[in-house]
């Protein structure tokens, strides 16, 4: 039983083609504009009548907005993909750090895939060589920094641990070799 406090929304899948074309012209971010998409679709999921819900409109709505959602979504993936592989390139801590901070690890691991099919067998290489013995190097610091002779303390040596964690799962994913168990 509908509320008499409700109102009525009158949707189409062309109206809302045209709302999400003109989100996407008006969004500062890709980010921005995956996060509207997702609420959108969200919201339209949630307040829709199950019977309206079951109507050909409805999914055709649904999948209009859905078809942007995963466009937006695809282009994110890709910028994301790219600022990674030129973070990885120059081996820039702090800007693999904020990517893998803002991001599950599930979604790390898929623009590493991206970035790795762009590299040739040497850069891959490189590119674990080089994680391999930050992180073997940021263990042993923070080893030889703490008090305690079985613990370890990356605050003390200076080590930012969104970085080590970072650099930990980008070895678990080339499969380093870190003499860590369960590490590579």
């Amino acid at each position: 039983m509908r509320s008499t406090n409700a109102i009525t929304l009158q949707l189409t899948a062309r109206g809302v083609d045209a709302y999400c074309r003109e989100l996407a012209r008006q969004s500062p971010t890709l980010e921005k504009r995956v996060a509207a998409l997702d609420a959108l679709i969200t919201f339209i999921s949630t307040q829709t009548d199950t019977g309206e819900q079951a109507k050909a409109e409805f999914v055709s709505i649904k999948q209009t907005l859905l078809d942007h959602f995963e466009q937006a979504r695809e282009a994110l993936l890709d910028e994301r993909a790219r600022r990674l592989h030129q973070a990885l390139q120059t081996r820039r801590l702090a800007d693999i750090s904020t990517l893998y901070t803002s991001l599950s690890r599930d979604a790390f691991w898929t623009l590493l895939g991206r970035v790795e099919q762009q590299l040739d067998t040497a850069a891959v290489d490189a590119l674990r060589s080089w994680a391999a013995a930050w992180l073997i190097q940021a263990r042993q610091r923070a080893q030889q920094a703490s008090p305690y002779p079985d613990t370890i303390d990356f605050n003390a040596a200076g080590i930012n641990a969104s970085e080590y964690l970072a650099i930990t799962d980008l070895c678990r994913y080339l499969g380093a070799e870190t003499g860590e168990k369960g590490v590579g």
